[in-house]
């Protein structure tokens, strides 16, 4: 227990440190035991938080963590019981898909090209060419 309350109170105080300010509704309390269940994962959780905010990295190799943290924030949306719309199910699925496919040797600029040429109707110059012909991306 008293493992746990220690590590409770650190990401409080590392929280409030953070925000300059104290825990005001659920969903602050939310984010402040989310965020450091993330950070006391090695190496990979504070990456995974930070694109979930928003930040990014430049180190390619931890491109499918930052991919997956970009989806992991747009998903806690739902956790904290806000609706998704189809355009976040949409970049949830795509960013999972991109990191699964970095790390794990998918095509992945095809497959894009592809859901672009689905939307678009235009498949063949979409998926050969990346785009039509003489004209721009």
């Amino acid at each position: 227990i008293a493992t746990y309350g220690s590590i409770a109170l650190s990401a409080a105080l590392i929280w409030m440190i953070s925000n300059k300010r104290l825990p005001e509704d659920p969903e602050d309390a939310f984010e402040v035991f989310s965020d450091q269940a993330l950070n006391m994962i090695p190496i990979i959780g504070p990456i995974i938080l930070r694109s979930s905010e928003g930040w990014g990295t430049s180190l390619s190799v931890l491109g499918p963590f930052e991919a997956a943290g970009k989806a992991v924030g747009r998903a806690n949306k739902a956790i904290r019981g806000d609706e998704l719309t189809s355009k976040d199910i949409e970049f949830i699925l795509k960013n999972m898909y991109e990191a699964m496919a970095i790390s794990t040797g998918l095509p992945l600029v095809i497959t894009n090209r592809m859901i672009k040429a689905y939307k678009e109707g235009d498949p063949i110059q979409q998926v050969l060419f990346g785009g039509k012909l003489g004209g721009s991306k």
